[in-house]
């Protein structure tokens, strides 16, 4: 039993990953309140998948998100309001 349990069993582990995969979609879906955040968001959230993916459990960090995130703010934002007009746009060509 106690090797089920143990720290390095592979269910913790697979709770240790699931745990992280909730962190990050929680910061996402907070960082991404405004919408003109989705785009510097989504690219953090790219970055710490991606992070652990290549270095394995554990080294998700939520200051890491956030370096990312104010990194890709400033270059994203008007990217991502030009999207959106365009979307606006279409959305009122359709009626």
């Amino acid at each position: 039993m106690k090797r089920f349990f143990g720290t390095d069993s592979p269910l913790f582990r697979f709770m240790t990953i699931l745990l992280e995969l909730a962190e990050i979609n929680l910061l996402f879906l907070l960082c991404s309140i405004p919408i003109v955040t989705i785009g510097a968001a989504y690219s953090a959230m790219l970055h710490s998948l991606y992070g652990m993916h290549k270095y394995g459990e554990g080294c998700f960090s939520v200051k890491m998100f956030f370096r990312v995130f104010r990194k890709s703010l400033k270059p994203l934002i008007p990217a991502w309001c030009v999207i959106v007009i365009c979307y606006i746009l279409l959305g009122c060509n359709m009626n």
